[in-house]
C-alpha cells in the first residue's frame, strides 16, 4: 500500500534520522519501481539524493531551494526552503536531506489538492 503524501509529511516530521523503512515509503510514494528500492535509495540520508528528487518532481521554472545544517545547544537538525512559482514552504527535520522531504511532499500535497 502506498501512503499519502500527507502520511508521508507526518512520518518524515516525526522522524529522527535515516530509516530504511521511509526510504521504501517515499520511493512507493514517488513511483519507484520496487527493483529500484534494493538497496535503499537514501533519501533521507543522502542531500543529493533528496535534492535530485525534489528538482525532478518541482523543477517547472524559477525554482530556489536552500538547505541548512543548523546546530543549537549542540543538537543539530536541517532547515530547508522551497520557493517558486507554485511552491512555498520552509520545514526543519532530523537532517537537511529529512528537513528538504518534508518541503518536498508539503509542496506535492499543496499541487495534488490544488
Amino acid at each position: 500500500m502506498t501512503s499519502s503524501y500527507g502520511e508521508i509529511v507526518e512520518r518524515l516530521e516525526k522522524a529522527t534520522g535515516p530509516s530504511y523503512a521511509l526510504e521504501v515509503e517515499i520511493g512507493r510514494a514517488l513511483g519507484y519501481p520496487a527493483e529500484l528500492l534494493q538497496p535503499p535509495p537514501n533519501f533521507t540520508y543522502s542531500l543529493d539524493r533528496a535534492m535530485h528528487v525534489a528538482k525532478a518532481k518541482l523543477d517547472n521554472g524559477a525554482i530556489d531551494i536552500e538547505v541548512a545544517y543548523r546546530s543549537v545547544g549542540g543538537k543539530g537538525f536541517g532547515r530547508a526552503e522551497i520557493c517558486g512559482p507554485r511552491v512555498d514552504e520552509a520545514a526543519i527535520g532530523a537532517t537537511p536531506a529529512i528537513a528538504l522531504l518534508i518541503c518536498l511532499f508539503r509542496a506535492l500535497t499543496v499541487n495534488e489538492n490544488g
